[in-house]
C-alpha cells in the first residue's frame, strides 16, 4: 500500500515531534525503593547470656533519577467546564507522557513516587503507548498523593 509520506517525510515529522517534546517537557523526580545499608548488626555476645546488645545501625539511601515529561492535568474523559461555566478542580489527576528510558525506569522495579510541581504523585496503574508516525511515547495516569 503506498504511503502519503516518504521516509525523508516521516524522520523529519518524527523529529519535530521529538522537538516539541523536549520544549514543552519540565523535570519529574522517579524514586524508588530506597537501599538499606546495615553497618552492624545488633547481636548478644553469646547465646542465651545475658549482656549488652551492640546498636543496631541501619541508613537508607535514596534512589531516583531525573527525566523529562510532559504534564496534563485533569482527566482526558471529563470536561474542565461542566454546566453552569463552573470550572471543576483537576488538581487530583494529572497524565505525564515520557519517553523509553523513563518507562524503563518507571516499570523496573518499585516505584514509590514521582513528584513535580512541587508534589507527590502515584502511578494508578500502567501505561499507555501514545505514538506519532514512528516516535513512541508513554502515557502514565498519576493521583496526587496525600
Amino acid at each position: 500500500m503506498a504511503s502519503l509520506l516518504t521516509d525523508a517525510q516521516r524522520v523529519s515529522f518524527g523529529s519535530n515531534f521529538n522537538d516539541l517534546f523536549d520544549t514543552l517537557s519540565r523535570d519529574i523526580v522517579i524514586y524508588k525503593e530506597p537501599i538499606k545499608n546495615i553497618t552492624s548488626i545488633n547481636q548478644t555476645p553469646a547465646f542465651g547470656y545475658p549482656g549488652d546488645q551492640l546498636p543496631e545501625s541501619v541508613t537508607y539511601t535514596p534512589v531516583y533519577g531525573t527525566y523529562k515529561a510532559r504534564i496534563f492535568y485533569g482527566n482526558p474523559e471529563e470536561d474542565l467546564i461542566g454546566l453552569g461555566s463552573e470550572i471543576k478542580n483537576p488538581k487530583a489527576i494529572a497524565r505525564i507522557r515520557v519517553k523509553t528510558e523513563a518507562k524503563d525506569y518507571i516499570e523496573n522495579g518499585r516505584t514509590e513516587k514521582i513528584t513535580f510541581d512541587g508534589k507527590s504523585w502515584n502511578v494508578q496503574y500502567g501505561f499507555v503507548v501514545k505514538r506519532f508516525i514512528d516516535e513512541s511515547y508513554y502515557e502514565y495516569m498519576m493521583k496526587e498523593s496525600t
